[in-house]
């Protein structure tokens, strides 16, 4: 590069005005106006959190006999609305294994086969605040047991079906199944009110290319019905137990499908768009005297008895103003509160060992559901007979003392509690045919047979 001299650089370079002024244009800021947004009020929909919805789920059991600790705890932990059992192999006057399975606040509906050997039944373990009653129906079905049951505050109904499987021994066909069940779900369809269809049916439904599977699914969808199950439900891993509801009820919030090591089949939970019920409350009026002064009760109490006026000198006069001077003392030292509680407390045999336990089992439990490794599933399986153990073993420690230092008015107090925590009497229906015989209630040979059974069982003295 060659440089310019100093003449060339002048001669050449721009005219540049040092002191140029930029223009600045102001102008006058607008207000903003935004339109209020419109609300279509009527696409909206009140939301309630999952925790208010009603809660309901159905097991098969495979008999509840050798299960009621584990029913009565898992009901109390998941604060489950109604429970649905299946194959509870229940006889009509099981008093006792009836009211060990109730935990305290819970009612229990028992619809046995009425046979003579061991098999099927159908069972509900519902909250007492919900008001179900037993719907009688005329269906007439031979290949699967039925019930139905009715929330009269809410209208919405329940029908909890068992399908036997087919064996060789009872010569059920599947087709045969098919062909009464689309008769009974044409039934079904003219039933007012919402309604849920659950239960083990003992049908495939994961394999949609069998033909019955196809038959099956084309007679709900014809009376107008969706199936929601869409996950196995047995440890063989097929869909065995389903949910059904009419397709435009809408009731079904959402489901989920847990695995329980005490039967082949697993627990169905699902969640229904109707509110959870409130726990029933006890309100009680009774004075704190444990807050009660002595010695200032007894100071104002003879003060008041001092200041006798003199127009009373008769018998009965002196001994009203004697119970009005007690009553107006009291109610300034201890006076009368009252106080709510709800029913559905925790029972008297839970202690903290029992509570230490449960907090291990479900600690374990979500370990083995995270890994799903064979030792997890040993470790919970073990803490699970733990608990069970222990619930059962303090059950019968406090029932023990009970009868042990009762007198004859506590004990029968006790052993009808044991039996029949009422004074009415167990509700329980015979299938298929849901009539009720009142030799169950009358025949005392039996009654008191189960007392000693129970008796035998669960209270060892020795």
């Amino acid at each position: 590069m060659v440089p310019l001299n100093n003449d060339e650089s002048l001669d050449n370079a721009p005219n540049i005005e040092h002191e140029q002024q930029i223009p600045v244009l102001l102008s006058a800021r607008r207000e903003k106006t935004s339109k209020p947004r419109s609300v279509e009020k009527s696409n909206l929909r009140d939301v309630q959190p999952s925790g208010s919805f009603l809660d309901v789920r159905v097991w098969n059991a495979t008999s509840v006999g050798n299960k009621t600790n584990y029913i009565c705890d898992y009901v109390l932990e998941g604060d489950v609305d109604i429970l649905f059992l299946v194959e509870t192999w229940l006889f009509s006057e099981e008093y006792a294994v009836i009211q060990e399975l109730k935990p305290m606040g819970y009612s229990f509906l028992n619809f046995s086969r009425g046979s003579k050997t061991r098999g099927g039944g159908i069972g509900i373990l519902y909250k007492s605040t919900l008001n179900l009653t037993i719907t009688v129906t005329e269906w007439d079905t031979k290949l699967f047991e039925h019930c139905c049951v009715t929330d009269l505050q809410s209208g919405l109904r329940f029908i909890c079906i068992y399908r036997p499987p087919p064996s060789v021994v009872n010569k059920y066909r599947t087709s045969d199944f098919i062909n009464e069940f689309d008769n009974f779900i044409n039934d079904v369809t003219t039933m007012p009110n919402k309604l849920l269809i659950l239960g083990d049916f003992n049908i495939h439904v994961n394999i949609p290319t069998k033909s019955e599977v196809r038959n099956f699914q084309n007679s709900l969808s014809t009376a107008g019905f969706q199936q929601h199950i869409s996950c196995p439900t047995h440890e063989s891993g097929n869909t065995l137990d389903l949910l059904i509801s009419r397709a435009d009820d809408n009731i079904v919030v959402n489901y989920s499908v847990k695995e329980s090591l005490l039967s082949k089949h697993h627990f169905v939970k699902c969640t229904l768009r109707y509110k959870k019920p409130s726990p029933k409350k006890v309100t009680s009026t009774r004075r704190d005297f444990r807050t009660l002064d002595d010695q200032a009760f007894r100071q104002d109490l003879d003060k008041a008895l001092n200041d006798i006026p003199d127009s009373v000198d008769h018998v009965n006069d002196l001994v009203c103003y004697f119970s009005k001077s007690c009553a107006v003392t009291l109610d300034q030292h201890a006076p009368f509160k009252t106080k709510s509680r709800s029913t559905r407390g925790t029972p008297p045999w839970f202690n903290e060992d029992i509570f230490s336990e449960r907090r291990l089992r479900r600690q374990l439990e979500r370990k083995w559901r995270k890994s799903m490794h064979e030792e997890d599933c040993a470790n919970y399986r073990n803490q699970l007979h733990i608990v069970n153990t222990m619930i059962a073993q303090a059950k019968t420690s406090i029932f023990k003392t009970k009868v042990v230092d009762a007198n004859a008015k506590d004990l029968f107090r006790t052993i009808s509690n044991l039996l029949n925590g009422s004074t009415k009497p167990l509700l329980f229906m015979i299938l298929p045919k849901h009539c009720v015989t009142s030799s169950h209630f009358s025949s005392r040979k039996k009654l008191t047979k189960s007392r000693m059974s129970w008796r035998k069982l669960v209270l060892p003295l020795s």
